[in-house]
């Protein structure tokens, strides 16, 4: 049987790979390998069903991390060469450490159940947040690259991820009883108010 443990231990290993060698192509293929890897978990054992302990730290950090990629894409305006390029690196090792906070939700029996479809559409979409934050990491130079790219990444934050998370947050605190422990509020950045999603 899998030991939840463990696959916490690769998950985060493969997301320290991602930020430390950005390639679109990769960083894609793993952020859904992990979301692949807790469901296979979860069939056929039940060692998969992490402590609140877990759950309260994977909501923290993933407040910590959604707060990080909005300052990014509230402050990116202004910001060319190596400060760009650095403050996307910034941004890219939160995005791509959600998938870890994602996977430990995920093994929660109950929201796995209730919040499928949202679990499903971060699973689909976070590889483009990703790939994004690559594109202005490879080219921080080229305005047009980066403008589609933040474009792209506002899109899909703002009109996937966090509407999504406002319904998987709460409902996670909720089944854990750590309501009164962790922000469930997902921050929204400045950015959403200019995005119209259909």
């Amino acid at each position: 049987m899998k030991n939840f443990t463990t696959i916490i231990t690769a998950t985060l290993i493969n997301v320290t790979f991602i930020a430390a060698t950005p390639t679109p192509a990769t960083s894609f293929s793993i952020s859904i390998k992990l979301g692949s890897q807790v469901i296979a978990a979860r069939q056929g054992t039940s060692t998969c069903e992490p402590s609140s302990t877990l759950v309260l730290t994977a909501l923290q950090n993933w407040n910590n991390d959604v707060d990080t990629v909005n300052n990014f894409v509230d402050t990116v305006h202004g910001l060319t060469g190596d400060a760009l390029q650095s403050a996307a690196t910034t941004a890219l090792f939160a995005a791509s450490n959600e998938p870890v906070d994602l996977s430990i939700l995920n093994c929660i029996a109950t929201v796995a159940s209730n919040d499928a479809a949202q679990i499903q559409d971060l699973m689909n979409v976070f590889g483009g947040v990703i790939t994004g934050l690559q594109t202005i990491i490879t080219n921080p130079n080229n305005a047009n690259n980066v403008s589609s790219a933040l474009g792209s990444i506002n899109l899909t934050r703002c009109c996937n991820v966090l509407p999504d998370l406002s319904i998987l947050w709460p409902d996670a605190a909720d089944q854990e009883g750590i309501s009164d422990q962790v922000n469930t509020a997902v921050p929204t950045p400045a950015a959403c108010s200019s995005i119209m999603c259909g």
